[in-house]
């Protein structure tokens, strides 16, 4: 979340204000965490407009990034070679960019939380994980087409990437730039619902959690008459303002601040996704009760699978640290393992306390 109303605040001002502050953007991105809580507090059945409004947004972007790229690489000339050699990462800044490559294509899954919420989730779920996976995937390359037809690659700032790609194939005046102006606002706005929807899944697998007493009572707090997670939000969202604030008095530049964040919260994220894939393996071999979804392969070739994964995933996370072929920055280096070393200190925390609960919980039981 910090990361992303970060990079909110940059492109907004790259778009609108461009002499807005690096604490301007800040403020921006504390207000927007507040709102994000909210939103997850309302009922699924009111909140899921935002999202659905979001997706025919973000396809409108993408289209409007995509065609208009394409268009005009062809009139004016494509802003970078589009050839074979090219396109397969070589350089030490291509192969940084696999490891937010693999961040990008994570949290699919989480639809899996909601499964309560709907009619057949036996169905609905293993569809809606494959169906949003390539959706997603194929935005992501038609969009980034456009952006490097438009735009050379060492100009690619990641916090003005849009507003300078967008006007360069639009132009900043008249109906282009009313037209950039627009597709700017769907931008941002699909930047928001990302956001929404990511955090309702993710509030509402640590509702399941701390029922399960793996995490502290307060995560599990839910609204009383909707059901939906308030307890997890409001944590989610102290937490990235405070994280906002003090990463703010560091950082020099929007920039910086994006990618220090994204870098700790993306290896962060990552990190379950190793066990989950161990963890799948063993399943698999030592608990054969059928499940109401299973991967449609055999033991052997399932686990083969998730073992790959479970390596790309390491691979993904030694990306935003190491780069390679290119010298080591110790002082970025230790402000990401900084970041991370605390977040997962936090994390043992807060299970230890859950682990104690369940201890007093079970001795109250066994004595009455």
């Amino acid at each position: 979340m910090p990361s992303v109303y970060t990079l909110f605040g940059s492109m907004l001002g790259a778009f609108y204000f461009p002499e807005l502050s690096l604490w301007g953007k800040i403020a921006i991105g504390i207000a927007l965490a507040l709102l994000t809580a909210a939103f997850n507090v309302v009922a699924l059945r009111l909140g899921k407009w935002l999202p659905n409004l979001g997706a025919l947004l973000k396809l409108l972007a993408v289209l409007a990034l995509g065609v208009g790229g394409l268009h005009f690489g062809w009139n004016h000339g494509f802003a970078n070679d589009f050839s074979l050699d090219s396109i397969v990462p070589s350089s030490p800044g291509q192969m940084a960019a696999l490891g937010v490559m693999v961040y990008g294509i994570m949290g699919t899954e989480l639809a899996c939380c909601s499964a309560a919420e709907m009619r057949n989730a036996r169905r609905d779920i293993p569809r809606a994980v494959l169906i949003s996976g390539l959706i997603v995937g194929a935005f992501n390359i038609f969009g980034t087409l456009g952006v490097l037809a438009a735009v050379p690659a060492e100009e690619t700032d990641v916090t003005r990437i849009f507003a300078h790609t967008l006007y360069n194939i639009y132009g900043h005046d008249g109906a282009g730039g009313m037209l950039a102006d627009l597709v700017g606002a769907f931008v941002l706005f699909t930047l928001f619902t990302n956001m929404v929807t990511w955090s309702m899944g993710t509030n509402r697998a640590a509702v399941e959690a701390a029922k399960a007493g793996e995490l502290p009572a307060l995560f599990g707090v839910v609204h009383s008459r909707h059901g939906t997670p308030i307890g997890s939000a409001v944590l989610a969202s102290a937490v990235s303002i405070v994280l906002l604030l003090l990463y703010g008095l560091v950082a020099h530049t929007a920039e910086e601040l994006f990618w220090t964040l994204l870098s700790i919260f993306a290896m962060v994220f990552m990190m379950p996704y190793v066990l989950m894939c161990l963890a799948f393996v063993r399943l698999r071999r030592a608990d054969p009760r059928p499940r109401p979804y299973r991967m449609p392969l055999g033991d052997r070739l399932a686990s083969l699978w998730a073992l790959f994964v479970a390596l790309h995933v390491l691979a993904g996370i030694g990306l935003f640290v190491v780069t390679p072929g290119a010298p080591m920055d110790w002082a970025y280096a230790g402000k990401i393992v900084g970041g991370v070393a605390l977040a997962l200190a936090v994390g043992e925390l807060l299970i230890r306390q859950a682990a104690r609960r369940r201890g007093v919980m079970s001795l109250r039981g066994a004595y009455g």
